[in-house]
């Protein structure tokens, strides 16, 4: 049976969406391609007539994570976003999560390709900062300084945070808390 083109945006759209969460908690070499095709209630068939290999989708779904990660930002002040990135929840759901630090020690491994979509996705971000926030507290920095230095912050916060909340969780709690205070603590 045909695939009408509205279908065939919607399948590709359910995979990209179930490969951008499973890509975040599971990792570019914990992609199963049989249950991610199950997870979108589509076949395994139908994966492939939409992305030509498993790397291909790895990447469009690396991308998709990516753009998420730049776009979501809140028009909040600051301090909510830190709470907000900072926090338990986020932490503990790294699927629906910052894709930068879910994937940060992962993604220097990869090929070109997804180096190149981190590196871009990076910069949205650190451009997604600046521009929402100015970073108008950090007066003896340049607004994207701030912008890259925040953001290095925060995310090997809660990628440090994530790695070890099993073993030790009041320690991974404090990394959280720590870097969200010391980033409220500078003046605005």
């Amino acid at each position: 049976m045909k695939v009408s083109k509205e279908d065939a945006a919607r399948n590709k759209a359910a995979l990209l969406k179930a490969a951008s969460v499973q890509v975040r908690e599971l990792g570019f070499a914990g992609i199963n391609v049989a249950q991610l095709a199950k997870s979108a209630g589509l076949t395994h068939g139908a994966l492939y007539s939409q992305f030509g290999s498993k790397d291909e989708l790895v990447s469009a779904a690396y991308a998709s994570a990516l753009s998420e990660t730049g776009s979501r930002l809140p028009v909040t002040p600051l301090r909510d976003f830190l709470a907000r990135y900072l926090s338990e929840k986020h932490r503990d759901d790294p699927g629906h999560g910052c894709a930068i630090a879910a994937l940060v020690s992962e993604a220097g491994r990869q090929p070109p390709n997804i180096r190149s979509e981190f590196c871009s996705g990076v910069e949205k971000f650190v451009e997604a900062l600046e521009e929402k926030y100015g970073l108008s507290g950090m007066e003896q920095h340049d607004p994207r300084q701030a912008a890259i230095s925040t953001i290095a912050a925060i995310v090997g916060a809660l990628a440090i945070s994530r790695a070890i909340v099993s073993q030790d969780k009041e320690l991974s709690d404090e990394f959280l808390f720590s870097v969200r205070e010391f980033l409220e603590s500078i003046p605005e």
